[in-house]
């Protein structure tokens, strides 16, 4: 019990890494060529974030270098450089100093077997960190947390399972479940469109998707869905099956990326010689923490592991103040593309409704690597972005040449880009063209022409349901989600709220992640973009149209399923108050 009880991340750092005592500040630093140098690592696959390398090792809190780092985990330090790992050249058997050595560790802990079998105390360690679900609490709560289940697997002996410690990367923002009295912390799933699902337990009988969808092949090796509706099918398990059979090349636009089982199969296909490329978002490589907002953020280990690895990465921002690259997307052999609302995150697989699309397509598929070489014009490698002097505008996005999908009297085209505004001009024509009915599934909603849209399509006697995500919609941070949909109930449009699927997991991480609508049953709308003014001109986004029958009946269903239980917003008395174009415009300045 006394060990358990002193054996903090702090000192199990201290014990791995036995080199001299704690560098002072005023200690002049090695000469290289830039202080956010990345030091070369073989993957460390079940570390926690407090093991991370970096390039020199001192108390970040003390030094105001640290916070240039190019890691800035939970558990914040920063290490001198460690050797070579044995496949540069270095054997494992024979460390000949300090620094050797603390590549064995690092190498037993991230579950190579030939160091494991030199230093099984710390394999074990590795492979029995466990997948922590943290509890509905504050970001400090959770911290706590984390190093309590760190100590306690620190001493533990025996265990056998081998699944990922995920350190919580988000802000806790306050997102009621669908269910009074939830319980946090569970690992129970529920899925089949709101309820029914997938569970965590292995043995448990694997239920058949509710969904319908299109098989799409990829190189005879995988049969992907056409689409992936969360949490009816688990989509991470389909992208690890999307890149474990892809060739020749993957091209990966993250908005997020915190999923260690796609970091892994990423791995795994560059080790068979697949070129993997890969752009991330600016404000996910360089967090920082708002001044509203009691939250810090941290570098997603997974995003470090790419840089510490070598991966080819580039990094984008988006324009003015709010603008990011929001895309997430895949295209697998420029043969087969993944897009939708779905981050690349394991919160985003365990705890949101999500959907994914596959399509094998051979317009819509080099339209999205079209899209991907042009983020990649404006992006800038790691060691620049920091300090890049990123632009105001931008040329147009590639668009549609030939719009071909039909809704009533006009066409609509396959895919649209932003920044620029086409995102909102395009759903707001969609939206004009409805004669029965419009089904919208919103995470974020602030659009005025979007909103006064639906309120003539409601006018004109279309039936519109809209669906609000309940944490976007509560939270004080984004007034305007709410002030939106209480004015659409105001003019009769029946609003709803739902949060995520699983009313005993942790209320911060539910939500209702989609954005998609569907169109008198006949046309669906999704991808990425929010409903939002700096989604449609700020934003690196993609939206798609789609008339297929079988996509559009599975998001129909899908859409059913939500709104049967969703909590209805009330009218307000009052008509709130919407802001014009320009006032929004403004905003975003």
């Amino acid at each position: 019990m006394i060990v358990k009880r002193f054996l903090s991340p702090a000192l199990v750092a201290s014990l791995l890494l036995p080199q001299a005592a704690w560098v002072q500040q005023t200690r002049q630093p090695a000469k290289t060529p830039s202080t956010n140098a990345i030091t070369p690592l073989r993957p460390i696959a079940s570390v926690p974030t407090l093991l991370a390398p970096s390039s020199n090792f001192w108390p970040s809190a003390v030094s105001a270098r640290a916070q240039n780092s190019t890691f800035a985990p939970l558990f914040s330090f920063r290490s001198r450089a460690v050797p070579p790992s044995p496949s540069r050249g270095l054997s494992f058997k024979q460390p000949s100093t300090r620094r050797d050595d603390l590549s064995l560790a690092a190498q037993a802990l991230s579950g190579t077997a030939e160091a494991g079998t030199l230093r099984p105390g710390l394999a074990r360690l590795g492979s029995t960190a466990a997948r922590f679900d943290p509890a509905a609490v504050s970001h400090s709560g959770m911290r706590e947390a984390a190093s309590i289940e760190f100590s306690r697997r620190a001493n533990q002996a025996g265990e056998t399972s081998s699944v990922a410690l995920n350190f919580p990367q988000e802000p806790p923002q306050p997102a009621a479940a669908d269910t009074a009295g939830a319980k946090s912390g569970s690992k129970k799933r529920r899925g089949g469109g709101g309820d029914g699902g997938r569970s965590d337990d292995p043995k448990a009988p694997k239920r058949a998707p509710k969904y319908p969808a299109r098989d799409i092949d990829l190189n005879g090796k995988a049969t992907l869905p056409s689409t992936a509706l969360l949490p009816d099918r688990p989509i991470e398990p389909l992208i690890v099956e999307a890149i474990d059979a892809t060739n020749e090349t993957i091209l990966v636009a993250a908005y997020e990326f915190k999923s260690r089982e796609i970091l892994k199969a990423l791995r795994r296909a560059r080790e068979r010689g697949v070129r993997i490329q890969v752009i991330l978002d600016f404000d996910h490589v360089f967090p920082v923490k708002w001044k509203d907002s009691d939250y810090v953020p941290a570098r997603s280990i997974e995003i470090q592991s790419l840089l510490n690895e070598r991966f080819d990465v580039q990094i984008l921002r988006g324009m003015w103040r709010y603008g990011i690259m929001h895309n997430k997307f895949m295209v697998f052999d420029g043969k087969v593309a993944e897009f939708g609302s779905y981050n690349y995150t394991w919160t985003t697989e365990n705890h949101h409704f999500e959907n994914a699309k596959f399509t094998n397509d051979a317009k819509h598929v080099a339209a999205l690597a079209a899209f991907w070489n042009y983020m990649r014009e404006h992006s800038v490698a790691f060691d620049q972005a920091r300090g890049h002097l990123w632009p105001e505008s931008l040329p147009p996005p590639p668009a549609d040449p030939t719009p071909s999908v039909r809704l009533h009297d006009i066409l609509l085209p396959t895919f649209f880009f932003s920044p620029g505004g086409s995102g909102e001009d395009w759903i707001v024509k969609a939206i004009e063209a409805a004669r029965e009915s419009i089904d919208v599934s919103a995470f974020m909603l602030d659009s005025t022409r979007i909103a006064r849209a639906l309120a003539a399509a409601r006018a004109r006697r279309v039936r519109v349901r809209v669906i609000l995500d309940r944490s976007q919609f509560e939270s004080e941070g984004h007034d305007l989600v709410k002030t939106y949909g209480e004015w659409l109930a105001y003019h009769g449009i029946a609003v709803s709220l739902r949060a995520g699927p699983d009313p005993d997991g942790p209320k911060m991480f539910q939500k209702n992640h989609n954005k998609f609508m569907v169109i008198d049953g006949a046309v669906v709308e999704t991808g990425s973009i929010n409903w939002t003014k700096n989604a449609s001109l700020m934003n690196f986004e993609n939206g798609h149209f789609t008339d297929d029958a079988t996509d559009v009946k599975a998001y129909g269903m899908f859409f059913e399923d939500l709104y049967a239980k969703a909590s209805p917003v009330e009218a307000p008395e009052i008509e709130p108050k919407l802001l014009t174009d320009e006032e929004l415009e403004e905003m975003l300045r």
